[in-house]
Parts: C-alpha cells; structure tokens; sequence
C-alpha cells in the first residue's frame, strides 16, 4: 500500500522557503511606503500652497470682509492655512494641517516660517531670493524634498 503526502522535512522546507519569501517582499513594500507617502506629502502641501495663492489673487474673503492676502505658516510637524498678512494663533478662521508621523519640514527658509500672497496678483510678500522654499523629509527614510518659488509665487523647482 503506497501512502499520498509529504513528510515532515517536506513541509519545514516548502514553509522555510515561503517564510523568506514573504520577508523580502515585505521590506520592499515597507520601502515603498516610506517613498510613497513623502510624494503624497509634497503634492498635498504644493496643493494648499496653490489653494492659497490662488484665494489671494481673486480675492476671495471666505465670508469675511475686506479683500485679504493668504499665508501658510510653517512649523516643524504642521502648516496651517490662514488669511491676512500676518499669521494669528487665536484667529478661528486658520486651517492647521497635521502632516504624517514620519515626514517633517527640515528647512523653513521663508522669513518668520510665512509664505504670504498679496492680494490681486498672488506675489510672495517680502520676497528675499534664497529665503523662497521649504524642505519636506521622510524621517525615517531621511529622504527629502525642496519645493522652491519665485517672486510671483509660482513653484520653480521640486527636487
């Protein structure tokens, strides 16, 4: 009588083998991760940066009175979206967005964390060539990138 199956050693192989397996591509996709959500993190702040240039330009109160310029205030771990020249914590109409656990901005490089855009045309307030961009990092990758911008507020380099 002939016995169907596999032996023991048999099967501490064939789970051996499938135990590498799932580690190595499970490496790969953590990497992946770490890549993905910095490139994420990047189009969504150049998206708000935009949200708020363009509010500037059309002039656009969001309910309140008078035609305003809008600003992003940088901190290490957040931006928030605010309206008028100068940034104010107690101001109620201010939009914080938290970014991810593991990204962060490693360099601020706009006087006082402010990126502000005047009314009508959408230009930098204050614009002091090589104090126009921000460096957004992956933490634990260490992987950056730097979003750079003109007098006219426009995005002149992601690298």
């Amino acid at each position: 009588m002939k016995k169907h199956g596999f032996t023991l050693p048999e099967l501490v192989i064939v789970l051996g083998v499938l135990v590498v397996l799932f580690s190595l591509s499970s490496v790969n996709l953590i990497n992946f991760y770490h890549k993905n959500s910095l490139g994420v993190s990047v189009n969504s702040i150049v998206s708000d940066i935009k949200q708020q240039q363009i509010k500037a330009m059309v002039g656009d109160t969001e309910g309140r009175a008078p035609n305003n310029a809008y600003g992003i205030y940088f901190q290490s771990d957040n931006y928030t979206l605010f309206q008028g020249t100068a940034y104010s914590p107690s101001d109620s109409y201010n939009f914080t967005i938290n970014l991810e656990d593991d990204i962060g901005f490693s360099n601020i490089m706009f006087p006082g964390q402010l990126l502000v855009f005047a009314t009508s045309s959408g230009e930098v307030v204050g614009y002091t060539a090589n104090f126009d961009y921000v460096t957004v990092q992956n933490i634990r990758s260490g992987e950056t990138k730097t979003i750079r911008f003109n007098k006219y507020g426009t995005i002149t380099n992601i690298y």
